[in-house]
């Protein structure tokens, strides 16, 4: 049990360590003996925990979504529909690269790196899978899965608009990726147009939470599965 938790505790800080030398020199310019410096672990011991430098990245890359769905259920309360839950998870990611061009630049690198790719949209759709399957009773897992591909290129669209022209505002790319996303997850044009107002609504306050680290209490949304 000890060992176990040395362990994650020398993930923890090869992470990181990672997070803040990814956003101070950008993802090429960061090798795996800076990060390694930054943890204070030596560098031939992050090899016992993560493959390659894409490893690490990885696994920030699932910690940030993580962390944005936290951020996402402390808005919520415990009654707010599945499709509330999911565009709000999605509409927070948006918000954040929108807000901070560096988090936009990492997500771009995740979103062209298909092993990353790969697992996030796995990830996703079992999530998706399981939040969804009262409203989606007939649905196959491979349905769940190419409405998840959906809206993963939907999001991957968005963050190059941020990165490569930045002309959108972040509502417009909120708007723009739930309108295609939502109808392919079943949901019907009265309700997509709700939950993305409902959706618009909280997440600016979802965004300043996550950027800070902290919470703020709960919305009571309008928007029901």
């Amino acid at each position: 049990m000890k060992r176990r938790a040395q362990t994650e505790e020398v993930r923890q800080r090869v992470v990181a360590s990672a997070q803040r030398l990814f956003l101070e020199k950008g993802y090429a310019q960061t090798t795996l003996r800076e990060i390694s410096a930054g943890a204070g672990v030596s560098y031939g011991s992050i090899y016992h925990h993560f493959a390659d430098k894409e490893g690490v990245f990885l696994e920030l890359v699932l910690e940030g979504f993580e962390k944005t769905q936290e951020m996402a259920d402390q808005h919520l309360e415990g009654s707010a529909g599945a499709y509330l839950r999911l565009a709000l998870k999605w509409a927070g990611l948006i918000r954040a690269a929108s807000d901070d061009r560096r988090i936009a630049e990492l997500l771009s690198l995740a979103y062209r790196s298909w092993k990353i790719t790969q697992v996030l949209t796995g990830v996703a759709a079992a999530r998706h899978s399981a939040w969804l399957k009262h409203e989606l009773p007939d649905w196959t897992d491979n349905q769940f899965l190419a409405a998840t591909l959906v809206l993963t290129g939907a999001v991957a669209s968005m963050v190059e608009e941020r990165v490569h022209l930045d002309r959108l505002t972040a509502e417009e790319r909120i708007r723009g990726v739930l309108s295609a996303a939502l109808p392919c997850f079943g949901a019907d044009a009265a309700l997509t147009r709700r939950t993305i107002n409902e959706v618009v609504r909280i997440s600016g306050t979802l965004s300043r939470a996550v950027q800070a680290g902290g919470a703020e209490p709960k919305s009571s949304p309008r928007a029901r599965a």
